[in-house]
């Protein structure tokens, strides 16, 4: 018995110095005190036990409120609540908790011109009677916008993938000439250690030297190439995202049009379903921690299923398949509640 109390001590004693020692260690490379979450993080990397997934609630506040929002923390704070309780309701369980402690995730509004184009276009069809008018005309500018869109989101794909096999073509190439660059030096070595190669080897030699010496230019030329590229690529994508903005600003102002004008169920849901979701929100977890950006909403409900959306993804559950899901790629045809597969979505994540 006394041993077992021993051995005890000397395990909880060991603990202590490890939880100190990298209390001590963290707060002199980072200059922060280790809170409980990050202490959890970075132990948990040694200790697989202390591992966050699938540990609820995961906690959240509200951070930067962009003020051309024109929308109060209370109302945002009511929202995020809502969207809390659509998962929390669909499954079953606390998923979520307001916190105010500075590791939760922060859930951000952030302006831009996404926002500030709704906002316009949701000012010029407040009047009910001018909204035939306005709906033909917006209709008129998203089938412009939206065809752009599509023939520009189509060169965009095949630039991609023209790049990205050109980049295997690039990377094929340098493994052979590395592979080629070993075996002449491991050949050079051998001569050399035997005194010199004969004048063939040594002219065969001078050869493969010189063909190195090309190919690596050659392949430095590509790399250049490749980097221009790429630089393209990144302004295709920004030019890209931005049109799909404004394709996004169209459609929900169509949206709430067509519902007010009692038109077809059909053409609602061709023009709701056309929405992008990286245009609306999203959520970001990099090295400096996880965050939720909403970029633009069109009125209180729509922000509580972008919310939801992206809360369900802070969660780690990624697209869904059918388009009434929460967890839907474009925003559409849902409703505030989660489907049976939203629902397999977080049971595939987190079986216990």
């Amino acid at each position: 018995m006394h041993v077992f109390f021993r051995l005890l001590r000397a395990v909880a004693l060991s603990l202590v110095v490890l939880v100190s020692s990298f209390a001590i260690v963290y707060a002199i490379k980072t200059g922060k005190a280790p809170t409980v979450s990050r202490s959890r993080a970075v132990l948990a990397k040694v200790i697989p036990a202390l591992d966050d997934s699938c540990r609820f609630p995961l906690s959240y506040r509200v951070g930067v409120i962009d003020p051309n929002f024109h929308l109060s923390e209370a109302e945002f704070l009511k929202a995020i609540h809502e969207a809390e309780a659509i998962w929390e309701a669909g499954i079953g369980r606390d998923l979520f908790a307001d916190s105010s402690e500075a590791d939760a995730i922060p859930i951000n509004l952030v302006f831009d011109d996404r926002q500030a184009e709704t906002d316009s276009l949701k000012e010029t069809s407040s009047d009910i009677e001018s909204r035939k008018s306005a709906y033909e005309s917006l209709r008129a500018e998203y089938d412009a916008l939206r065809k752009e869109f599509d023939g520009k989101k189509s060169a965009y794909d095949r630039h991609v993938s023209s790049y990205e096999k050109k980049l295997r073509d690039y990377e094929r190439r340098v493994e052979k000439y590395q592979d080629r660059l070993v075996s002449y030096e491991r050949l050079v070595a051998q001569w050399n250690a035997e005194g010199g190669a004969p004048p063939d080897e040594y002219e065969e030699l001078e050869d493969e030297r010189k063909d190195l010496k090309k190919e690596a230019s050659d392949i430095d030329d590509e790399r250049k190439r490749l980097n221009d590229e790429k630089s393209a690529i990144s302004k295709e994508y920004r030019v890209l995202n931005a049109l799909s903005g404004q394709v996004n600003t169209a459609a929900g102002s169509l949206n709430r049009m067509a519902s007010a004008l009692n038109l077809t169920v059909d053409t609602y849901n061709q023009v709701f379903g056309s929405r992008e979701e990286f245009t609306t929100g999203l959520y970001t977890k990099d090295a400096s921690g996880a965050r939720i950006d909403v970029f633009q909403f069109y009125d209180h409900n729509d922000l509580v299923l972008i919310l939801a959306h992206e809360m369900g993804h802070a969660l780690g559950i990624g697209h869904a398949t059918e388009s009434a899901s929460i967890m839907y790629p474009s925003v559409g045809e849902q409703k505030p509640v989660l489907t049976d597969e939203d629902r397999r979505l977080f049971e595939g994540l987190c079986k216990e």
